[in-house]
Parts: C-alpha cells; sequence; structure tokens
C-alpha cells in the first residue's frame, strides 16, 4: 500500500489496457476476457479509467479464466514453462486446433496444458469436422417446398447419432 493525500492504495501500471480497448473498440465492448487473477484490482481499475471518461459502462459482462498449466503445474516464465504459439505451430499443429484446445473446456477451470491433450482434442476437432461435412451431404437433398419437417427430421436424427459419436 502506498500513502497519498487522499489515502492509501495501490499503484496501477495498467492504463495501457484501457487505452488499447477502447481506441480499437470503443468505451462499451460486450465482453472483456482475461484471468481470474485480474478479476480484483486490474479490472476495478480498467473499470473506474472508462468509466470515469466515458461516463458509460465499460463492459456488459466479464469472462475470467482459469490459470493455464503445463503438465501439472501453473504456466509461467519464472517456472520456465512457457510454450508460445510458435512453439506449438513447431510441433506440427494447426493454429485451428490450438484454439479448440484453448476454447473447449470450462473457461473458468484450469486447463493443464500437454502435447497429449491436444492431440486429444485435435481428435475431437476432426471428428467435428467430419460431422459437419457429414450433415452438409446429407442435407444438400430438395426440400420439399410446402413442408421442412421431414428435412428438420432428419437433421436432428443424424445429430444427435453424430452426438452420441462425440462423447465416446
Amino acid at each position: 500500500m502506498h500513502k497519498t493525500s487522499i489515502g492509501s492504495g495501490r499503484r496501477a501500471w495498467n492504463i495501457q489496457d484501457a487505452t488499447i480497448v477502447t481506441k480499437h473498440l470503443g468505451f462499451t465492448i460486450d465482453i472483456a476476457c482475461s484471468g481470474i487473477d485480474n478479476l480484483v484490482r486490474h479490472h476495478d481499475h480498467n473499470t473506474a479509467v472508462v468509466e470515469s471518461i466515458s461516463g458509460s459502462q465499460f463492459s456488459r459482462y466479464w469472462l475470467h479464466s482459469g490459470h493455464l498449466f503445463v503438465n501439472g503445474e501453473k504456466m509461467s516464465k519464472s517456472l520456465g514453462n512457457v510454450y508460445y504459439t510458435s512453439d506449438v505451430l513447431a510441433e506440427g499443429f494447426l493454429g485451428t486446433q490450438l484454439r479448440f484446445f484453448l476454447i473447449y473446456g470450462d473457461y473458468r477451470r484450469e486447463l493443464d496444458f500437454t502435447f497429449e491433450n491436444l492431440t486429444d482434442s485435435s481428435r475431437r476437432l476432426d471428428d467435428l469436422h467430419a460431422i459437419v461435412a457429414d450433415l452438409q451431404k446429407k442435407t444438400k437433398q430438395p426440400l420439399d417446398r410446402n413442408s421442412d419437417e421431414p428435412y428438420v427430421c432428419r437433421v436432428k436424427e443424424e445429430t444427435s447419432l453424430h452426438e452420441r459419436r462425440l462423447r465416446h
């Protein structure tokens, strides 16, 4: 805590976040996302800065994700267990596979990055692509212009079959 003429407080070094967001997205955004460790102080500061300037609500929703772990340990530069996107791509994975891995689970829970977990999630993505391709192929049949009920039933049946396949 730092003593000031208006009381004790903590220094805030993150003015750049509010500046970047408002420059590119405006003073009110729909969703703000960050790590759970920024829930207190960091985002309070961003909100105070933006709302004091604009007079309007900064973000309608806040999503605070759990920490990213690597092989069971919190990812940290000090631990030397940081993987960059370029590292993952160099191992032969695609950007879409990494993005799917990062969004696949519950965003509030810790996510453990291992190449084995990334491979498993890449298989799920491949299954999802196959399901979409299969549904697109099967639903290109001509529709009865007077009723789309058979079409809707076909899509529901196919989707249900594919959902069961994904769960296993």
